[in-house]
């Protein structure tokens, strides 16, 4: 579904957030980088994006459902996890952060 999107809207989807409502959950995708792997946006263009999407995911959620994410820009994306998480703490959101077990 993200390729899809993204090929069809491009850039315009950048620092968004879409709501997937599911059963009992919504799954919000935020879009935070053109690509990913060797074409992935530059960390700062990143979480430039990220504070614009978390904002329209605040916007969105005006039922105050709660959140959960994983660690979101810290993977295939390589920003430091801090950075998303100082983001997140700027803005003031309540969300449950998963940490994977590391073995």
């Amino acid at each position: 579904m993200y390729n899809a999107l993204c090929r069809e809207h491009g850039d315009e989807l950048i620092g968004t957030c879409f709501l997937i409502p599911g059963e009992k959950h919504y799954i919000a995708c935020l879009f935070t980088s053109r690509a990913y792997g060797r074409r992935k946006d530059k960390p700062t263009e990143i979480l430039a994006a990220t504070r614009l999407a978390l904002q329209d995911l605040q916007r969105q959620n005006k039922d105050g459902r709660k959140l959960h994410a994983c660690r979101f820009n810290s993977g295939k994306f390589a920003v430091p996890w801090q950075d998303t998480e100082a983001i997140i703490k700027e803005l003031e959101m309540e969300m449950v952060v998963y940490d994977p077990v590391t073995t």
